[in-house]
C-alpha cells in the first residue's frame, strides 16, 4: 500500500486513487448555506476590485476550469484566504516550537509561542515531538488526514489528539471539530510524511498504545489569547460510523443500479 501527498493542493492518493480528506469529510453533515453565501459575496467583491476578471470570465464563459480559476483569483483578491494564511503561519510556528526548530522571533511569533506553551502547561498537556503532523489513513474508506500533534495528558500519562484552531468557527460550531478529531483518534493506521512538502510512503504503523478515543483537545489561538477546550470524541465517532461512512458508501453506488430508462 502506497500513500502519496501533494502539498500544493493538500491532497492524498492511496495506491493511485484520490483520498477524501478528514477535514472535508467532517463537514459532510454540516449546513453549508451561510458559507456558500459568504463565498459568493467574496467572489463579487473580488471582481469589483479587479474588473479585469469580468472581462476574462466573458472571454472564457464556456471553459469550466478557467471560470473556476477566475473565481478563485477573485476570492484571493477579496481577502477570503487572509485568515487561512495567517492560521497556517501560526500552525507552522507552533510546529517549529514543538520540534525545537529555529524560529525567527518576531513579536507575533514570540506571542504565539508564549501563549501556546503557557496554555498547554496550564491544562497539563505535554506535546510529543515525534507525533507532530502525522497522517492517519482509513484504507477501506480511502480517507486520509493530518492531525496537528499528539500530547501526553500528564494526569494519566495517556496520549491524546490535539488540534490547533485559529478561527472562531471551530468553537462556535463544534460538530465538525468533534468528527474531525474523532477521525484522527480512531484511525487504524498512522504514517509520517514530510511537513509542508510532497511525499510518498509505504510505511504504516498502528496508533500509539493507549491513545484516548473519547476525549481530544482544541487549542484555540486567536487575537484574544489562547484557550484549551476538551472535545467529545465519542459523539464525533458515532457521527462518522452512523452518518458519514454510510453516506460515502451510498455515494459510491453506480448510477445504473439506481436508475434506468424504461420508456
Amino acid at each position: 500500500m502506497k500513500l502519496k501527498y501533494n502539498d500544493k493542493i493538500h491532497a492524498y492518493w492511496l495506491d493511485g486513487k484520490r483520498c477524501k480528506g478528514m477535514s472535508t469529510l467532517s463537514k459532510v453533515p454540516d449546513d453549508t448555506f451561510s458559507l456558500d453565501q459568504w463565498r459568493k459575496r467574496m467572489v463579487l467583491l473580488g471582481v469589483a476590485r479587479k474588473p479585469e476578471l469580468a472581462k476574462q470570465a466573458a472571454a472564457h464563459h464556456d471553459d469550466r476550469d478557467k471560470l473556476n480559476a477566475i473565481a478563485e483569483e477573485a476570492l484571493v483578491i477579496a481577502g477570503a484566504s487572509d485568515a487561512a494564511n495567517a492560521g497556517t503561519a501560526t500552525h507552522r510556528i507552533i510546529e517549529r516550537h514543538i520540534l525545537g526548530e529555529e524560529i525567527i522571533l518576531t513579536d507575533d511569533a514570540k506571542l504565539v509561542v508564549a501563549n501556546f506553551a503557557q496554555v498547554m502547561e496550564s491544562v497539563g498537556l505535554r506535546p510529543i515531538p515525534e507525533a507532530v503532523e502525522q497522517v492517519v489513513v482509513y484504507p477501506e474508506q480511502r480517507v486520509a488526514g493530518r492531525f496537528d500533534h499528539l500530547a501526553y495528558r500528564i494526569a494519566d500519562d495517556r496520549p491524546v489528539v490535539v488540534d490547533v484552531k485559529t478561527g472562531a468557527s471551530a468553537i462556535r460550531y463544534p460538530h465538525a471539530t468533534s468528527v474531525q478529531l474523532a477521525g484522527y483518534a480512531n484511525a487504524p493506521l498512522h504514517a509520517t510524511l514530510p511537513i509542508g512538502r510532497d511525499g510518498v510512503t509505504e510505511e504504516f504503523l498502528p496508533p500509539p498504545e493507549g491513545l484516548d478515543r473519547e476525549v481530544g483537545y482544541v487549542v484555540s489561538m486567536t487575537d484574544e489569547g489562547a484557550h484549551v477546550y476538551s472535545v467529545n470524541l465519542k459523539l464525533g465517532w458515532k457521527c462518522l460510523e452512523q452518518i458519514i461512512f454510510p453516506t460515502l458508501n451510498w455515494r459510491s453506488i453506480p448510477a445504473e443500479k439506481l436508475i434506468k430508462r424504461v420508456g
